[in-house]
């Protein structure tokens, strides 16, 4: 658990200088069947001999320094279940294995039999397109009811200059609808914005200090009415047609 953790995390941090490739470290998991070229022992690398693994464009890559590969095996890591397995008979060091048909963002163990030995490996799969309806880069759970304080994701920033400081930065890139940074206090996905702003709530805002705007519109909030529509014609000329009284109160006293 601990190799892979490791893994997953180096994974990551690729990932997060290059979307376009994303390497699976490979290790050595089982030792040779001869003695010959030394007891390997689990996780251990030999940099002259390891296959090199990694995923581009939907797709699986495979190089190695000499074709002695034997066979490719891809399981669910949840299930176990063998989702891919080839046999190959290498004329050539690399080799590519279309994956866009497993499952979208979850965990799979790579197998490779190579060199009179087997290399693992670990990787999510997390397609470049089509588009999917999720898409979540970066994604935190932290749910430890036993922990004073849980933060899902706890940023901070400052000794800047003064008034660039940003403990959070959120931008809304393209054209299309959405917004920078999204809050809910509700489990859900969010939903669609109708327009383009820096920052949405679904939820309650509280806050202990002012709250600064340079302008402030009172929307009506489709979630929370139904049957809309427009009034019928006439409405406002009737409207204009109404008596407007001012009064004042009188005030009086109530014997108890």
């Amino acid at each position: 658990m601990k190799r892979r953790t490791v893994s997953l995390l180096f994974m990551l941090l690729v990932a997060l200088v290059s979307s376009a490739k994303i390497y699976i470290p490979l290790v050595k998991s089982v030792p040779p069947s001869t003695g010959s070229g030394g007891d390997a022992r689990v996780g251990e690398r030999t940099s002259s001999h390891a296959p090199m693994a990694y995923l581009e464009e939907d797709t699986l890559h495979l190089q190695y320094p000499i074709p002695t590969v034997t066979s490719v095996i891809i399981t669910n890591d949840s299930t176990d279940v063998v989702v891919l397995s080839e046999n190959i008979n290498f004329e050539t060091t690399s080799y590519k294995i279309p994956i866009n048909t497993l499952t979208l963002y979850e965990q799979y163990n790579l197998s490779v039999s190579a060199y009179g030995t087997w290399w693992v490996g670990y990787f999510e799969y997390v397609p470049s397109a089509p588009l999917q309806p999720i898409q979540k880069y970066i994604s935190a759970h932290v749910n430890n009811p036993y922990s004073e304080r849980n933060y899902g994701v706890y940023l901070e920033a400052g000794y800047a200059i003064s008034g660039w400081n940003f403990g959070v930065s959120g931008v809304l890139s393209g054209n299309n609808g959405g917004t920078g940074i999204y809050g809910s206090s509700h489990l859900d996905e969010g939903f669609n914005t109708g327009g383009r702003y820096a920052g949405l709530f679904h939820g309650d805002v509280k806050t202990t200090d002012a709250i600064y705007a340079s302008a402030y519109n009172t929307l009506a909030d489709s979630r929370l009415n139904k049957n809309s529509k427009q009034l019928e014609d006439g409405t406002l000329d009737k409207l204009m047609q109404m008596s407007v009284l001012r009064y004042e109160l009188e005030q009086f006293e109530v014997d108890n």
